[in-house]
């Protein structure tokens, strides 16, 4: 038993790791390099939305546990529901708004994808992380 389970162990780190260099491969397509800069530029609103949904739930279980303890699994329950679409509504119109802000911002072309991928990758192997600017960076400066 504990040979099977330890099997099965290793065989989901390798697929988590094939994961991985498959998304690091899919790198340099334009599809997800844009779904990939649009999610990186949304992280600042959604760490926001994420502390207040936190502070949400924790605050309104407390309250509705200590004031009613018999049916306030039943509250909670029905709360957390109703929360869950009103932040999902958020989330994804956050998303959605930088989505589209990433697709109307002018793209770089592959070949300058590849060099900022190449620049990146040599100044990570001498160590200077300060210098990784992107093309599109670089030009708005």
């Amino acid at each position: 038993m504990s040979v099977n389970s330890a099997f099965t162990y290793i065989i989901a780190v390798l697929v988590a790791l094939t994961t991985i260099k498959l998304w690091y491969l899919l790198q340099l397509d334009p599809k997800l390099h844009l779904f990939t800069s649009a999610m990186q530029r949304a992280w600042g609103s959604l760490r926001g939305l994420f502390v207040v949904l936190i502070l949400l739930l924790v605050a309104y279980a407390s309250v509705v546990l200590e004031h009613y303890p018999i049916s306030g699994a039943i509250i909670i329950a029905s709360s957390t529901i109703c929360m869950t679409f009103v932040i999902l509504n958020l989330f994804l119109s956050v998303i959605l708004l930088t989505f589209t802000e990433e697709r109307n911002s002018p793209m770089p072309s592959e070949d300058q994808e590849i060099v900022d991928l190449l620049l990146k990758k040599l100044c990570g192997f001498f160590g200077n992380q300060g210098s990784t600017k992107s093309l599109k960076q670089r030009k708005s400066d």
